[in-house]
């Protein structure tokens, strides 16, 4: 089930009539500061630069175990 939030909270949290969509690439775009300064060690460095190369999964349905 997905957790759901009013329009009122919404409405609340963004003060003086901010744009929701500028409010989230605000956001975002620190977020994206936030882990560019991280150390390479870090998890969350980790999955935001990781690759997975030319990995393919197989067809068909799952095996029985």
């Amino acid at each position: 089930m997905r957790d759901k939030v009013s329009i009122a909270k919404i409405k609340q949290k963004l003060k003086h009539n901010e744009n929701a969509r500028l409010k989230v690439r605000k956001i975002k775009w620190g977020w994206a500061g936030h882990v560019a300064r991280m150390a390479e060690e870090r998890w969350a460095k980790k999955v935001t630069w990781w690759y997975l190369g030319n990995y393919k999964r197989r067809r068909g349905k799952q095996k029985i175990r």
